[in-house]
């Protein structure tokens, strides 16, 4: 009986053990002045709170944040997850290129963004992501690099598909040689829109469009 209550004992402090270790800080980024978030504020708020880019930790977007600047949060390696702000129109190029750990971004359902910059997501390990329906603008080469094709799942909600450029996504080659083709989830009616754009960018870069690396449903 006492054998039984000490596993089950250690077997609960595991589990709480593992529940704490999970839990990274919550770090909430806003501009030292001005609406528009820096590298230089992102690298002065994670000193005030003892960290650095390589540390762990979950970023929220505070909304008083317009545009988040070029490179603001490249290199920030231990960076887990993302939550933008509504009022937020703008995230600049590579603004969190090589953030490897990064596999989750939250868009909130009255985003007002209307554009993504080049290489903003390059490098990350990112899973999926639903675009908000204002997004006008997805710049080039957005997704290259995403670590051992994590990305599994990309959903808009605009029937009218925005302006993608030169290889919006990862090469759709990498797609057919892992066999999980790329899901994309579209509204009902835009399915011929969304292919013949997302072709275009692929082929912008030089390389052919294999139908079979992407699976566009409609909801």
């Amino acid at each position: 009986m006492r054998r039984s209550t000490f596993i089950i004992v250690f077997i609960l402090f595991i589990i709480n053990l593992d529940f704490l270790y999970s839990q990274f800080p919550q770090i909430t980024f806003k501009p030292s002045k001005g609406t528009e978030l820096t590298s230089e504020d992102v690298d002065n708020i994670l000193k005030e709170n003892n960290l650095a880019r390589d540390d762990r930790f979950e970023c929220i977007i505070d909304n008083s944040v317009v545009k988040i600047k070029s490179s603001a949060f490249s290199e920030c390696k231990g960076m887990q997850k993302v939550v933008f702000s509504e009022s937020l129109n703008e995230i600049g190029s590579s603004s969190f290129k090589h953030s490897s750990e990064l596999t989750t971004v939250v868009f909130p359902s009255n985003s007002k963004l209307n554009k993504i910059d080049s290489s903003c997501f390059r490098g990350t390990s990112i899973e999926e992501v639903v675009f908000p329906k204002t997004l006008k603008k997805i710049g080039s080469f957005l997704f290259n690099e995403v670590l051992d094709i994590t990305l599994q799942k990309l959903a808009f909600q605009s029937k009218e598909p925005p302006v993608f450029e030169t290889g919006f996504v990862v090469s759709l080659t990498d797609y057919i040689m892992a066999d999980t083709p790329l899901i994309v989830n579209v509204p009902k009616g835009s399915k011929k829109k969304y292919i013949n754009s997302i072709k275009k960018s692929v082929e912008k870069s030089g390389l052919k469009f294999q139908p079979e690396s992407i699976n566009i449903i409609e909801e």
